[in-house]
């Protein structure tokens, strides 16, 4: 199961590693990693980026948490897990690495400890799969009506990007959990207020009504895994200023 806090997230990630390793000595990292992290050649690049994503993030909202005292001591983990991330390694053998990973060594239990600290910040609910796949779908078809519809080229291009970063995010969530799709709703969010002006004047109602499922779908999300209780609020503005585009 997958959690949406991202130090506990990592922990399943060294444990599904502790079970491949045994099994890949002699085999190089690279080989390992894609075991773990279920990539092919074709995805493993865009799937290994978002593990080293995971570890940054683990890492800034340990920084970011003012509850948090004694950060070096948390952050123990980092220094070394960071560099055992390095493309570096990838070809050198699983052995070198795999008993740094166990569960009575530092990177382990240290990571133990963020996990608990970042729990009362984060919900320990999963994305229903069947709310992953309803987002998905709606964001395939903003994505066709956009291609259709759309005749500003401006608009089309920032529609486009932000559907690849949604789509992006929702191929890595088992990597990097709920954190990646979060900030890529967020940024069509932020998107729609930066360029309100281009939506108003070139959007097409079937575009923006697509734009708006999304958002709508995007934030009961976040609400029912508890993420974005906070900014409720901010987040149903956001959709009613979307409705009144083409208006």
């Amino acid at each position: 199961m997958l959690k949406n806090n991202p130090a506990e997230q990592l922990l399943a990630i060294l444990k599904n590693f502790n079970e491949i390793a045994p099994h890949n000595r002699g085999a190089p990292l690279l080989k390992t990693w894609g075991k773990v992290l279920g990539a092919g050649e074709l995805d493993f690049s865009e799937r290994f980026a978002q593990l080293q994503f995971l570890v940054e993030d683990i890492k800034r909202l340990i920084e970011a948490d003012d509850g948090i005292l004694k950060k070096d001591r948390y952050l123990a983990w980092y220094p070394l897990f960071s560099s055992f991330l390095s493309t570096a390694h990838l070809l050198n053998g699983t052995e070198q690495i795999a008993g740094h990973f166990e569960p009575n060594r530092t990177i382990f239990h240290t990571l133990e400890f963020c996990s608990e600290a970042l729990s009362k910040s984060f919900g320990t609910d999963n994305i229903a799969e069947e709310d992953l796949n309803e987002i998905s779908q709606l964001v395939d078809e903003l994505y066709a009506t956009a291609k259709d519809e759309l005749k500003d080229p401006a608009l089309k291009t920032v529609i486009m990007e932000l559907v690849e970063g949604i789509r992006q995010a929702l191929r890595q969530y088992e990597i990097r959990g709920s954190q990646g799709i979060q900030e890529a709703l967020e940024r069509l969010a932020g998107s729609i207020i930066f360029h309100q002006s281009q939506f108003k004047q070139h959007s097409t109602p079937q575009t923006t009504s697509k734009v708006k499922a999304i958002l709508e779908k995007g934030f009961n999300i976040f609400v029912k895994i508890g993420s974005i209780k906070d900014t409720l609020e901010g987040a149903e503005k956001i959709c009613s200023l979307v409705e009144k585009l083409n208006q």
